[in-house]
């Protein structure tokens, strides 16, 4: 039987389920998260994750297409003019900042690692933007997390900043990094924006929506 919710309000008056209920639910579906950026090294994936904060994926591999190409290492990546990369990242929003950081993070790896991303967990923790890819307990919320997260009561907030500390206090550290890919996995694949496929969904009966 196909169930299907017409109205996607929440009903803040239900009981918002528990992390452990969502967490089975979400990884009914997503039983290993993973991160739709593409890259074909380290190097690459560090930058994309970087870039990944408050975007989506989609929009990131677009336009990693053509960073890549243009600065297709760290040493070329660390001499780029802030305002080339600017043009580049535009899409992504926070296209300055984003400019200045990976700029940064080409720079010291550069002169701390010879242009390698650090094997070790110790030295990578010490580059600016690294979170999600590299297992160090973090949270990114995009739009479709933020969807989710609101959808099932986690949060009322819109800002993405105020969504990930509210996903911050409801999940435990040790689940951070796993909730930051498999939210966005959910909402991207099961809790769409216009059409939820709720007769598929693990959490339906869980859901605050009507």
């Amino acid at each position: 039987m196909i169930r299907k919710k017409t109205a996607r309000t929440v009903e803040m008056s239900k009981t918002t389920p528990d992390a452990k209920t969502i967490l089975e639910g979400v990884r009914a579906h997503f039983p290993k998260a993973y991160s739709d950026l593409d890259f074909k090294n380290n190097f690459e994936l560090l930058i994309a994750v970087i870039l990944s904060a408050q975007t989506t994926d989609v929009r990131v591999n677009e336009v990693t297409k053509t960073l890549f190409a243009d600065y297709p290492d760290a040493k070329a990546l660390s001499t780029a003019q802030p305002e080339a990369l600017e043009e580049i990242l535009r899409p992504l929003g926070m296209f300055r900042q984003k400019a200045k950081s990976i700029i940064r993070c080409a720079s010291s790896l550069v002169e701390q690692h010879g242009g390698e991303v650090p094997g070790s967990m110790e030295e990578l923790v010490k580059l600016a933007g690294v979170v999600k890819g590299f297992d160090v307990p973090a949270l990114v919320v995009d739009t479709h997390a933020g969807r989710v997260s609101r959808r099932l009561g986690i949060s009322r907030e819109k800002d993405p900043e105020k969504v990930e500390k509210d996903l911050a206090r409801f999940f435990e550290e040790k689940e951070w990094t796993y909730v930051s890919q498999a939210l966005v996995l959910f909402g991207r694949y099961v809790c769409l924006a216009r059409s939820p496929k709720c007769g598929e969904c693990a959490l339906y009966d869980a859901c605050l929506s009507e």
